[in-house]
């Protein structure tokens, strides 16, 4: 906000160095400028709550998962501070897939990916997800650019998350149902 104050009062000057004379019913100060800044506060936003902890977690799990997915790296720093056991394993194993194959992930220009519908129940240091997932990743040939699919893809998502000693990691995540298109659940 100083920066841009700075900026409107550069804009709004008057062209010339020289300080304007004051107007002849002002008063001309002869008190010292401020030596400092008045004292301001800050407050920091309260804490999130375990459930919006995970919900957070939940949404940046799938952009991870496009990040990393562009090239494929199975070893991604990234992916053991979003996920935890199956959840790991199975994101690992997937882009070490891509890795060996030659395929890599991208988001469309527009995209309509998303998580819709979060709904997170925590019981102790577990965590149940219920969402909608909306795909529209587009899977691609690393060498050659060529698209190898471009379905967009919906439908309900169960997950896992639990706490860990570094904060919560997604453990599982399923999608029982799934149909082409967003129709699958997404609002």
């Amino acid at each position: 906000m100083i920066v841009a104050a700075g900026l409107v009062a550069a804009a709004c000057g008057t062209g010339s160095t020289a300080p304007l004379p004051p107007m002849a019913d002002e008063a001309v100060s002869t008190a010292a400028p401020p030596t400092s800044a008045p004292a301001t506060t800050t407050t920091s936003p309260p804490p999130l709550s375990d459930e919006d902890q995970v919900a957070e977690l939940y949404r940046r799990f799938w952009m991870v998962a496009i990040d990393a997915g562009n090239p494929a790296d199975p070893s991604s720093p990234v992916i053991p501070a979003i996920a935890t056991g199956a959840a790991l394993d199975g994101f690992r194993a997937g882009l070490q897939n891509f890795a060996e194959t030659g395929r890599s992930l991208r988001l469309p220009q527009p995209s309509v990916s998303g998580v819709f519908d979060l709904v997170v129940t925590v019981s102790g240091d577990v965590a149940t997800i219920d969402a909608c997932v909306v795909d529209d990743a587009i899977v691609f040939d690393r060498v050659n650019g060529r698209t190898l699919n471009d379905q967009v893809a919906s439908g309900p998502v169960e997950a896992v998350a639990r706490r860990t000693e570094d904060g919560w990691r997604i453990e599982r995540s399923t999608q029982p149902v799934q149909e082409f298109g967003t129709g699958g659940c997404a609002p």
